[in-house]
């Protein structure tokens, strides 16, 4: 599986990032362990106003602080949940609600095949995608300790067990790998 690379430095860039998995205006985008909305945000702007941007987090702390960029930003199409992701229906959101589902560095602290199949549920068939960012697997300067980073092979196997195919592999910084994920067309 060849490995595409759209790095910007050493740093994430979300609208980067976001322009390149495909994000559209009038999509509906779900960020699963939002934090402080470090993807909410662009995403709402990309999606504007005929699209919701969605960032569900199970830190009260963190969804006030996404709240107030939203406002701070004038962006009426973001909503902010709080929910439980390891949980079936722990988002709160309706089956194959979602366009784009992304998880950026919440598998290697969560049960992925737990937060996937939410996921899952929440993503339309045939036309929804999701996207996972993960630390690599090595000594860089930053993030959580090397034991505790999960491993591109483990998201893999969760992926297959929710029956998710690889669309694409890249490295959206120097520090991470992602995986761009759809579900497997039966028959």
């Amino acid at each position: 599986m060849p490995i595409n690379s759209i790095r910007t430095g050493n740093f994430i860039r979300p609208d980067a990032v976001l322009r390149d998995v495909g994000i559209k205006e009038g999509m509906k985008v779900v960020h699963l362990g939002c934090g402080p909305g470090f993807y909410v945000i662009p995403a709402a702007k990309f999606v504007g106003p005929s699209g919701r941007a969605v960032g569900i987090d199970i830190r009260e702390q963190s969804l006030q602080t996404l709240r107030h960029k939203a406002k701070m930003e004038g962006l009426d199409n973001v909503d902010v949940i709080r929910g439980d992701l390891e949980k079936e229906g722990g988002s709160h959101l309706p089956n194959a609600w979602a366009d784009l589902v992304i998880m950026v560095n919440i598998l290697h602290q969560s049960d992925p095949r737990k937060v996937m199949a939410e996921a899952v549920r929440i993503l339309r068939p045939e036309v929804g995608r999701l996207l996972t960012i993960e630390w690599e697997v090595t000594n860089v300067p930053m993030g959580p300790p090397v034991d505790d980073r999960i491993t591109p092979d483990t998201i893999l196997a969760a992926a297959k067990s929710n029956n998710l195919v690889v669309l694409r592999r890249f490295k959206p910084s120097s520090y991470h790998f992602s995986f761009l994920f759809a579900r497997a067309i039966a028959g």
